[in-house]
């Protein structure tokens, strides 16, 4: 579904804390906050504790190769923004933060924008400091790098 984020791989401390504020209203969609405000904490910890069971999916092939030019661009970014101070190397998140390597790139358009714009709360204000000066178009260009970001090979590591 569209702007509907990948789930599987996300932590559970990162998965409850997103529960919590769909629940309490802080964080705003329609679908998810009607769900929420129906949970108990013991309902958002078993659904948060399976998220973080289930093993990272690898995003989707692409009918085309990623473009050299913005993948290129994107890392920069990436670079740049300290991205992976939080989010880690291979972008696979931990704890409280979220995993976004091979999330959906319009959910992570949306996300960013969301920051970027403050629409989007967290429950800290790390993301909204960290792309509120950054233009819309390299916001953009982070999503399409992040959502291609390639996966280290299992056993690689």
């Amino acid at each position: 579904m569209p702007l509907t984020p990948v789930l599987a791989g996300q932590p559970a401390f990162y998965s409850i804390t997103q529960l919590f504020l769909f629940r309490e209203g802080r964080r705003s969609n329609q679908a998810m906050t009607a769900v929420a405000k129906t949970f108990t904490d013991d309902d958002m910890r078993g659904f948060s504790e399976y998220i973080g069971t289930l093993p990272p999916v690898p995003a989707p092939p692409s009918a085309t190769a990623p473009d050299k030019a913005r993948m290129d661009k994107g890392l920069a970014l990436a670079q740049q923004h300290k991205c992976v101070f939080c989010h880690g190397a291979d972008f696979s998140g931990g704890q409280q933060v979220p995993r976004i390597a091979g999330q959906r790139e319009d959910y992570l358009k949306m996300s960013l924008r969301g920051f970027h714009d403050g629409t989007r709360p967290g429950y800290t204000q790390a993301m909204t400091a960290a792309v509120s000066q950054i233009p819309l178009e390299d916001l953009d260009t982070l999503a399409y790098y992040v959502a291609r970001f390639p996966a280290p090979v299992p056993g690689s590591k």
